[in-house]
């Protein structure tokens, strides 16, 4: 599916203030406000208080989407969201660090204007142990395609091994049709592909040897998997961050119908009682830290240019590993991480169902912590640098 930056024309509001402006995303409507030094938790959050944050954005539908997918993301909202397309509530969300994504395609007013409303309430007090900010704060994406299409996000690259380096593609498609995948080496200026292969997946499978390279694979109940060996493969560690690039195109009737690209890295993981934890084999001792979401002035504001710059100062420090604090981290700081060689443990939540302070997402989260578990996965999975999950930071469930 194409994606479309729907970060430009909207208008902010903050209810309690009245203060109205026109912004950008990704944005944090917390940062610049005046804070209270009587705040309960002051210590913790600084005295920013939370608010009810309204943002708004018009825009013209084509005639022509009324045959496609349509899809409206936002990579997350800071907190106890509520999305609204031309007056009607169509989402809603609790918890302020996992997507929301929405189907429009039977939403929309076609060859007309649509107008976007997103409300998120972030609690006076109590939001959370630490500075959170508020609003859209991680950028938006408007996803366009037909109605076959590679499903977002649908798009796996496991590694199978590295002695040779094997790796398996799976592809989940909306319809039907082939799927051609094609493995290119990052950073290679003339694109060379470094596997591409005829399909004969299945045949190595019935012969046993598991050893084949495939290319191109019919899509059979919106599934296709697809197996690579690659030759003098460039491995993937905080040493070594070398990366590849999976091109997919979905073809039906010879015709490139949809396409997709994933990044992702070569290597394994495993642990031993002696040897500790093994990266592609190599003991492998972690130097790490824990950061929190914010960047200092600009708040929490994540996009690609502050999350490299913040990952290449940690490395540079003499850091090696960082686990995020406590929440699932951002796109764009996990690319970084790829991309500097930073080893992480992805958090899911600081709290479960019994609270730290007031957390407003605490007496939902029974109804949704798969759902945010599940994304926060979705998220993570084709990044070389997430080694570890984390259920939850000192939770006190676990000691009943």
């Amino acid at each position: 599916m194409k994606k479309n930056s729907f970060n430009t024309g909207w208008l902010f509001e903050d209810e309690a203030s009245g203060r109205k402006e026109q912004v950008t995303l990704p944005h944090d409507a917390m940062i610049n406000t005046e804070r209270n030094p009587q705040m309960r938790n002051y210590f913790l959050t600084a005295g920013f208080q939370g608010s009810r944050y309204r943002y708004t954005k018009t825009f013209f539908v084509p005639e022509e989407y009324r045959d496609k997918t349509v899809i409206l993301e936002f990579e997350t909202v800071y907190c106890m969201s509520t999305v609204l397309l031309n007056g009607e509530k169509i989402f809603e969300k609790a918890y302020g660090y996992t997507p929301l994504q929405i189907p429009l395609t039977e939403r929309l007013r076609f060859g007309e204007e649509n107008t976007v409303e997103v409300i998120a309430d972030v609690p006076k007090e109590g939001y959370a142990r630490w500075y959170t900010g508020g609003g859209i704060y991680r950028p938006v994406n408007l996803y366009v395609g037909e109605k076959d299409h590679i499903r977002l996000y649908g798009v796996k690259v496991t590694t199978l091994s590295i002695h040779p380096a094997k790796i398996r593609v799976d592809v989940e498609v909306e319809g039907e049709g082939e799927v051609y995948v094609e493995i290119s080496k990052k950073g290679k200026e003339d694109g060379a592909v470094a596997a591409d292969a005829e399909n004969v997946a299945a045949h190595a499978a019935a012969a046993g040897t598991g050893t084949a390279a495939a290319a191109s694979a019919a899509v059979s109940g919106g599934h296709a998997s697809l197996e690579f060996t690659l030759e003098n493969a460039a491995l993937w560690s905080a040493e070594t961050p070398e990366l590849y690039c999976a091109s997919v195109t979905l073809k039906k009737d010879g015709q490139a119908v949809d396409t997709a690209e994933e990044t992702f890295g070569i290597r394994t993981i495993d642990k031993d009682p002696e040897s500790g934890l093994l990266i592609n084999g190599v003991p492998t001792f972690l130097r790490g830290g824990c950061i929190h979401n914010d960047n200092g002035v600009i708040g929490v504001i994540n996009n690609d240019a502050t999350e490299l710059h913040r990952a290449k100062r940690i490395k540079e420090s003499g850091f090696n590993a960082i686990r995020s604090a406590h929440h699932p981290m951002s796109r764009s700081l996990m690319k970084a991480c790829d991309e500097v060689g930073l080893y992480v443990m992805d958090e899911a939540f600081d709290y479960w169902y019994r609270p730290k302070v007031l957390n407003p997402h605490r007496e939902t989260f029974l109804e949704t912590f798969r759902e945010d578990t599940r994304l926060m996965v979705q998220d993570a999975y084709n990044h070389p640098c997430v080694i570890l999950y984390s259920i939850g930071n000192e939770i006190p469930e676990a000691g009943g």
